[in-house]
């Protein structure tokens, strides 16, 4: 029988400043454990700023804490900067104390895991879309067989004590899991880890023709389906859906390190996937489905597909004690995307009532974004979270059968839009929540992506890092989606919907969460009303954007013009750590492309003064222009490449407060690294 270790994840290095520390740890038993800090050899006086440990249900054998400390006022003002500060972590549940042992999140020749607090960002790194079993594979179509988020630790490891050059952060910028993707081997290995945590029986508020919807070893994919389909979700994956807390929690603790060292049995079936013609075929002749195959080279483009996907799971599963490293020696920051919920989560109007009708699908978002707060919100910025926030999530997983608490559960997290945090650092990373803010607007409409309170939430979150320390460098905003994306791809698909909406389309094909419409530009005013609130309101001249999601790597830089107020821009966008489109030579042609795009649009009336109104709702003549232009970077090899669909971790390095350079770090050998030079843009 399996056994759990002490340290179920972590340590995991999150918030760091000056006046306060954060190391989440998960443990299997309840921790009693105090956080130890060094600095060239000496113990650095420090306090403990009280945060509960949390047991994630009722006889739960996952417990986490968030071990915050500050400096001891009587011996040090701050904590000390721009130095490798060491940590240890005491045991004092043990008779006697011992520390933990955290020998295999030490990189070689040191003792003790690190980080730093930096005065100036230098570098850092940034990356979204991890899936474990996503192919990764270079523009050539040769695999990588590691995953990405491993050769930030090498560069970490590569310049360990310059901390000119180390990265200082990294930041993560959604679908850190996919959970409407888990396959088979991972889902097998998530629901055997859950058994173990989780004695008490979860379910779903409504079974379907019997299916039981709670931890199920003999749940099938075909149940899971119907499940997933009745909630309202739009996800189309052949793989499962995680549906409960213990199903995303063990998620998790999988994806962050895998410490209960559970082995992948990879046993896939090729024929699943055989084509309803070649099935049928083979019910009548053996001869007439030999004869299909060699048409339609089923066996040689299945088998080679399924063979790509163990790989890719192999090289994910082995690349785990490295990325559990990584994260024990680099303050992290995460925000959502959609597959840290559910595909499409919150794309329209349409899709959010559809969810939010079913008790089953209202059940299955509570229980992501409540792991999601655990394993990821908590340590961005603790004080956003207190103890009635905490509360309503422990009621209900320490009471599932009280209907009340559950009732409150979902209506306190669906609710619940402060997710947005501020890194601090210098300069300052904002970070947006572009899902639970959004203004749907029509019924199946593309969203504004920020709506009038998400702009105040920013605003208000500006006006506070001015109060603390005037902002004199470019500031960056981390966007899951890019504010400025590949704009060819964004014109067919708004050209798509609008055919759709032509032939009374509402619920086909040309739908928005079929074509993933949800992009910044998709609306219009919602994209120019967000560039004025950051050149009218805030009276930023120049931003930088940080972004993943769309799964493919490039730089845009241009000006955005609206009311004689003008916003210069670099768009960095980092993506898929693990998840290449599958034809990525046709792909990776087409986005090389160099372009210079310009965009326009009516600016918004309440933007304007009262005077200017009455002639914009005269002669519609006030507008904004965007003028976007790709960067162009090169390869180890000095090709020219502006867009790539290689697999990659984004490193930005900054000189003198300003972004200098952005490197995508890619390949097992960081044979495919691309390289933008900024200094001049």
């Amino acid at each position: 029988m399996e056994t759990l270790p002490y340290l179920l994840a972590g340590p995991i290095v999150r918030r760091v400043e000056k006046k306060s520390i954060c190391i989440w740890v998960a443990t299997c038993e309840k921790p009693d454990l105090e956080l130890e800090l060094y600095c060239n050899g000496e113990r650095i006086p420090s306090q403990h700023i009280s945060t509960p440990s949390i047991q994630l249900g009722k006889k739960a054998a996952l417990w986490i804490t968030l071990l915050r400390v500050k400096p001891n006022p009587d011996s040090i003002k701050q904590f000390p900067v721009d130095q490798l500060i060491y940590y240890k972590i005491l045991n004092k549940a043990t008779i006697p104390a011992i520390y933990l042992d955290l020998s295999d999140v030490c990189y070689k020749g040191e003792e003790n895991p690190s980080f730093f607090i930096t005065s100036q960002l230098n570098a850092f790194g940034f990356g979204s879309c991890r899936k474990p079993h996503g192919f990764s594979q270079n523009d050539k179509g040769e695999l990588q067989f590691i995953d990405s988020l491993t050769l930030l630790g090498e560069n970490l490891q590569q310049h360990f004590h310059n901390l000119a050059k180390r990265p200082a952060l990294l930041c993560l910028s959604g679908d850190q899991i996919y959970a409407d993707d888990v396959i088979d081997p991972v889902m097998e290995l998530i629901r055997k880890q859950a058994t173990l945590l989780f004695p008490v029986s979860e379910s779903l508020p409504d079974e379907m023709n019997g299916l039981s919807a709670g931890i199920s070893v003999g749940l099938s994919l075909d149940d899971c389906h119907k499940i997933r389909d009745a909630a309202g979700f739009s996800s189309n994956s052949k793989n499962a859906h995680l549906l409960t807390f213990a199903e995303y929690a063990s998620m998790y603790l999988y994806i962050f390190g895998n410490c209960c060292s559970f082995e992948l049995d990879i046993d896939l079936h090729p024929e699943d996937d055989c084509p309803q013609v070649l099935s049928m075929s083979k019910r009548i002749s053996s001869r007439l489905s030999h004869f299909l195959e060699k048409i339609l080279r089923y066996d040689e483009e299945i088998n080679k597909d399924y063979q790509n996907v163990e790989k890719s799971l192999q090289g994910f599963h082995a690349s785990l004690p490295k990325v559990r490293m990584l994260l024990a020696n680099i303050s992290t920051y995460m925000i959502f995307d959609d597959h840290d919920v559910t595909d499409d989560w919150n794309i329209s109007r349409l899709w959010y009532d559809n969810v939010r009708r079913s008790n089953n699908g209202t059940r299955i978002v509570s229980n992501a974004l409540a792991a999601y707060w655990a394993f990821q919100a908590w340590g961005n910025d603790p004080d956003k979270f207190d103890e009635v926030f905490i509360k309503n999530i422990t009621d209900h997983l320490f009471n599932l059968e009280d209907k009340d608490k559950a009732i409150y559960y979902d209506f306190y997290l669906w609710k619940w839009h402060n997710w947005n945090f501020v890194i601090p650092c210098s300069p300052p990373i904002i970070a947006l929540d572009t899902r639970t803010q959004r203004d749907f607007g029509g019924y199946n409409a593309p969203p504004k992506l920020l709506n009038r309170y998400g702009m105040d939430q920013l605003r208000s979150d500006w006006l506070a890092v001015n109060q603390k320390q005037k902002v004199t460098n470019t500031p960056l905003i981390l966007s899951a989606t890019p504010v400025f994306g590949f704009s060819p791809i964004e014109f067919f698909q708004k050209l798509a919907y609008k055919i759709g909406l032509f032939f009374g389309n509402q619920t086909g094909k040309f739908t928005s969460d079929n074509l993933d419409l949800e992009s910044w530009i998709a609306n219009k005013q919602g994209f120019s009303n967000f560039l004025n609130i950051l050149s009218r309101s805030m009276k930023i001249s120049r931003v930088i954007f940080l972004s993943g999601d769309v799964h493919y790597s490039f730089v845009n830089k241009g000006q955005y013009k609206a009311d004689h107020n003008e916003l210069n821009f670099l768009q960095l966008t980092s993506s898929a750590i693990r998840n290449t489109p599958k034809v990525p030579r046709f792909f990776s042609y087409f986005l090389r492309l160099k372009m210079f795009t310009k965009i326009q649009g009516l600016l918004n009336p309440e933007t304007l003064p009262w005077w200017k109104r009455i002639f914009w709702y005269l002669f519609k003549s006030e507008r904004w222009i965007a003028n976007v232009e790709a960067c162009i970077g090169k390869d180890i090899e000095q090709n020219k490449i502006s867009r790539t669909s290689r697999p990659n971790i984004g490193l930005v390095i900054l000189k003198n407060g300003e972004v200098n350079k952005f490197i995508l770090l890619s390949g097992d050998d960081n044979q495919d690294d691309i390289l933008y030079c900024l200094s001049n843009t």
